[in-house]
């Protein structure tokens, strides 16, 4: 029978195995919980949504770099450059936020994330 109050002092060190075994049941359940929000059908819709944002983003830059840079005088106004920056900054937000999903799922899921067939 094993006892859940234990404790091992050794060099003036004690450690109690308890917290430890409940430390990792947490870490687990925690994991877990993590996994099942990020599969969940609204995080889901929220990534598509963010990819179509991120598409809409990259076409508006190609218009107007073609549309007002290449333009013929060369001169583009502030108001260009700041919506030029403005959607750079965008997508640079929305490729962060699909980078730290990864991340996620890979902190939630651990190797069985390369053995999922959608996410390799």
């Amino acid at each position: 029978m094993h006892n859940t109050n234990k404790a091992i002092r050794r060099s003036g060190i004690t450690l109690h195995l308890s917290h430890h075994h409940h430390d990792r049941r947490f870490f687990r359940a925690f994991r877990v919980r993590l996994g099942r929000f990020l599969e969940s059908h609204h995080m889901q819709i929220a990534i598509m949504i963010l990819i179509v944002v991120d598409l809409l983003v990259t076409v508006a830059e190609l218009f107007i770099e073609e549309h007002y840079v290449k333009c013929k005088t060369g001169e583009v106004s502030h108001g260009v450059e700041t919506t030029e920056k403005t959607l750079t900054y965008t997508t640079f937000v929305i490729l962060g936020i699909l980078n730290l999903e990864v991340l996620l799922l890979l902190f939630a899921f651990g190797w069985r994330f390369f053995k999922h067939p959608l996410y390799v």
